[in-house]
């Protein structure tokens, strides 16, 4: 069954009661002149996830730019916060590491194919990160000269 995928806004952070942490990073921790950077952050991880599903080579990306599956937005948002704890400099709590670990091990999952992903309802044709050379091994006999038929060479 394939599905609209959604694309993430900064209402989607908010909503994962992150809010306060947002508007911070949104206009507290900036240098003269800088724009917000959380549409960069949100940019940033929707990219990795759609990289990750188009490298498998198993499952379709949506034509609708900067879109994920419905079933990663939690584990896409929740990735977000935690960059945006990080440019606020707040320690990560054993549980935001514990997630993290849990987020690279889903992204191998879907580098692999090995982790469900909600098929979209517009697909590329080629997924944008889907591998397309190929390593060959080539077995050989034993070597065909030896040290000794080498000597006086």
């Amino acid at each position: 069954m394939s599905l609209p995928w959604i694309t993430i806004a900064t209402a989607d952070l908010n909503d994962a009661k992150a809010a306060q942490l947002i508007s911070a990073v949104s206009s507290n921790a900036l240098a003269s002149g800088q724009q917000d950077p959380v549409p960069a952050l949100i940019s940033m991880i929707v990219e990795e996830l759609r990289g990750a599903i188009g490298y498998s080579g198993k499952y379709g990306v949506s034509a609708t730019p900067s879109s994920v599956p419905p079933n990663l937005k939690d584990m896409a948002v929740q990735k977000i916060v935690r960059i945006c704890k990080r440019r606020l400099e707040q320690t990560l709590t054993q549980d935001d590491r514990d997630d993290e670990t849990t987020y690279q091990k889903r992204l191998d999952y879907i580098r692999a194919g090995n982790w469900p992903v909600d098929q979209p309802d517009d697909p590329l044709g080629t997924a944008p990160s889907t591998p397309m050379g190929k390593v060959s091994s080539i077995t050989a006999p034993a070597r065909r000269a030896t040290r000794s038929q080498l000597d006086n060479l």
